[in-house]
């Protein structure tokens, strides 16, 4: 079967931006091929405002979710593979969801770490243009700067373009990530 990790997330976002709330995922920013601002990452984990008017050209599928996005006024590609998305929940009440570990996305970390030993793997079910040299060429030159939102678990602001407030994580095993969320 495939991962219902993308499907739930597509759902729970449409929901959120319906009821008029503010969409926040939580991001294991640790995860092999993914590009977000390491400057904001905070014990491995990066939380990351994904609201129409924070970010352009959000593209969620099934196996990663891209976009661009202003950071302290600099634009800048965020791509996220489906495996490192930990959660997603509204700022305004943390109405959401953790997503639970899934095999497919055990198995691809596990075969990406092996990989990197120089083990030689079959490969997984990832596709091709999952890498960190793939590019989209669907969203506009510029973004559209958001206002300075706080998460309901963070304590601190990392800038006045995108929501970057990050939770605190004991650094265990991929395979059991753990969020903690402070009110």
């Amino acid at each position: 079967m495939t991962p219902k990790r993308p499907y739930i997330l597509r759902g729970l976002y449409e929901w959120l931006i319906d009821n008029e709330l503010t969409p926040h995922i939580v991001v294991d920013a640790e995860w092999p091929y993914i590009q977000v601002p390491q400057q904001y990452v905070q014990d491995g984990q990066i939380v990351l405002n994904i609201a129409p008017g924070a970010l352009q050209g959000l593209q969620m599928g099934n196996e990663e979710i891209r976009f661009f996005a202003r950071f302290q006024g600099k634009e800048q590609r965020v791509l996220i593979p489906m495996g490192a998305l930990l959660a997603i929940y509204a700022k305004e009440n943390g109405a959401g969801t953790i997503f639970e570990p899934e095999e497919a996305y055990l198995l691809e970390i596990q075969d990406e770490q092996q990989g990197a030993s120089g083990i030689a793997l079959a490969t997984t079910d990832a596709s091709p243009d999952s890498g960190p040299d793939s590019s989209s060429d669907s969203s506009t030159d510029s973004s559209t700067d958001s206002s300075t939102d706080s998460s309901p678990n963070s304590s601190k602001n990392a800038n006045a373009d995108q929501d970057d407030s990050h939770d605190s994580s004991s650094k265990t095993a991929k395979k059991s990530p753990s969020l903690r969320i402070v009110k």
